[in-house]
């Protein structure tokens, strides 16, 4: 060691410091630093009709990037029923579909119910209730 750092941890120590929380040489306790408060995380804020409308038009644009035409649609009051329309839509299709995480985020986005269809007249429509998670009675897939 230096011969100049004897004396300044000498000095160091008698002082003490009230800012490492030692008790200074004295005897007196140092006076704790107040706890910080940390700012409250921003709330998220509620989706919107408009919100919804933009995520049938992201799923509609995924669709179309995987080759597949897939038409997904918000409507009724407030935009909270999507609709999927897929030519061929059946169990298979519905079955990949409700094992992936969109129904969760439908659900997040406020939509309340979900319709399944082929967009043929003479076929199904597969109702789902996004509150409830489960199908509406009339539908063909449980």
């Amino acid at each position: 060691m230096r011969y100049w750092t004897i004396p300044f941890l000498m000095v160091l120590l008698a002082c003490g410091s009230s800012k490492t929380g030692r008790t200074p040489v004295s005897g007196t306790p140092a006076e704790p630093t107040p706890p910080h408060k940390l700012p409250e995380p921003p709330k998220p804020k509620p989706a919107t009709a408009s919100d919804r409308e933009d995520y049938a038009q992201r799923l509609t644009d995924i669709y179309l990037d995987n080759s597949m035409r897939v038409n997904v649609k918000a409507s009724g009051k407030d935009k909270t029923t999507v609709t999927i329309t897929y030519v061929l839509m059946d169990e298979v299709f519905i079955h990949q579909f409700m094992k992936t995480k969109s129904t969760e985020a439908m659900r997040k986005l406020g939509f309340t119910r979900l319709n399944l269809s082929s967009g043929y007249p003479s076929y199904y429509i597969w109702h789902y209730d996004l509150v409830k998670d489960d199908w509406f009675p009339d539908s063909k897939a449980k």
